[in-house]
């Protein structure tokens, strides 16, 4: 059976066709560093680490996210400056921020929202770059959304509620508890399948697997402060691995590798796709489409 795979770019358009392709888009992880030297990590597919952002006066913190062109925003250490940095490097000043942000995250309309520890609360960030309150948490850290749009939220333990828990929002702002007797969670992430993958941060070393039916399981143990979790196209998880400084990877099995190392503290995860970058697979042959302004290349 043939498949067409149309590739345009911007003066060429190619018509390929393959026997029973598989195509996976090659990704870009960025990782912020919460210590010395800072700044944000840029990892590619295949495990290279290269400096981003900074580190010369500029600490990155955990909350980090990309736009749909690629852009990353990301508040530094205080949590108080909003930045945008452009898929090149330049940075640029977004907002000044009243309250700590330490969570970001887009909704699949491209409404930035942040976790702002401060002030219990999540905002949503209007077109002019001003936060409005969107809904209401106990000392939020991480946020994510699933599929459906719905926000969820870490809820940190408090005088009357003496566990954690996760908070689910919906697009029209109403809440509803939709896990508890967590300890400290740190990061969220939804797989394809609508699982809800949580970090306990320094109280367990490890990460917990939520169904869509509630049910709560240990994914992975043995880690050494896991901070945020993020999915690429394929399915796997990554982990921030914070005091021992490493990216560890999960394949949907389960199986852990480790992606990076020698890192500074890192704590927050964004993925990207690396631009231009196409891999297809043809019958265990591999070839590697890269289209660059109106040139196709294969190798």
């Amino acid at each position: 059976m043939l498949a067409r795979l149309f590739v345009l770019s911007a003066f060429l358009v190619v018509e390929i066709l393959l026997c029973r392709p598989t195509v996976s888009i090659a990704e870009s992880l960025y990782v912020t560093s919460y210590d010395d030297p800072g700044g944000i990590y840029k990892i590619s597919s295949s495990g290279g680490v290269s400096q981003f952002a900074g580190p010369a006066n500029y600490f990155a913190s955990s909350g980090i996210a990309v736009d749909a062109s690629g852009n990353v925003f990301e508040t530094d250490q205080d949590g108080t400056v909003l930045y945008r940095f452009t898929p090149s490097g330049t940075r640029s000043t977004v907002t000044q921020i009243k309250g700590q942000v330490v969570g970001l995250a887009f909704d699949s309309a491209g409404n930035l929202f942040g976790a702002q520890w401060e002030t219990n609360g999540v905002y949503k960030f209007t077109s002019n770059a001003q936060p409005v309150l969107f809904a209401n948490a106990t000392r939020p850290y991480a946020l994510t959304f699933d599929a459906q749009g719905n926000l969820y939220v870490t809820n940190s333990p408090s005088l009357t509620a003496p566990t954690a828990s996760i908070l689910k929002v919906a697009p029209d702002g109403s809440e509803s508890v939709y896990a508890t007797g967590l300890i400290y969670p740190e990061g969220l992430a939804f797989d394809a399948n609508g699982n809800l993958f949580v970090t306990q941060g320094n109280a367990t070393g490890e990460i917990d697997k939520i169904t869509p039916d509630g049910n709560l399981s240990v994914f992975a143990t043995g880690l050494f402060y896991p901070a945020n979790l993020a999915f690429d196209s394929s399915g796997n998880l990554y982990e921030a691995d914070e005091y021992s400084g490493k990216i560890f990877k999960f394949s949907p099995d389960g199986t852990r590798s480790t992606f990076a190392s020698g890192l500074s503290h890192p704590v927050g995860l964004a993925f990207v796709p690396e631009p231009s970058a196409i891999v297809l697979t043809v019958f265990g042959a591999l070839t590697l489409l890269v289209i660059l302004g109106a040139r196709l290349w294969t190798r």
